[in-house]
């Protein structure tokens, strides 16, 4: 399944992040506080390393037992609400 998303590179946008158990909490830099749950969590922490999407996804399935393409779709979601939360921004892989 070729997707835009693909090859793109996440990239962090917050001011900062916390651990706190199974969750995350993270600042975005409009200074909202988000609560992200454990596999939204694995997914931001995956960010910032240099890594596709698709990367990410592979990480992730090594971690969880899903179907690729329902998890690449899940990804797709939360790309799209982390971006509107301003918590990150996709780039060309340099």
């Amino acid at each position: 399944m070729l997707n835009l998303f693909d090859n793109l590179v996440p990239i962090k946008k917050c001011i900062k992040y916390r651990e706190e158990g199974e969750f995350l909490v993270v600042a975005s830099p409009s200074l909202d506080i988000y609560y992200l749950n454990s596999v939204a969590k694995d997914f931001y922490m995956a960010l910032g390393k240099g890594k596709s999407i698709m990367e990410i996804r592979d990480e992730l399935l090594d971690m969880y037992d899903v179907d690729p393409n329902a998890i690449f779709q899940d990804l797709i979601h939360l790309v799209r609400d982390f971006q509107w939360k301003g918590l990150l921004v996709l780039e060309e892989p340099s």
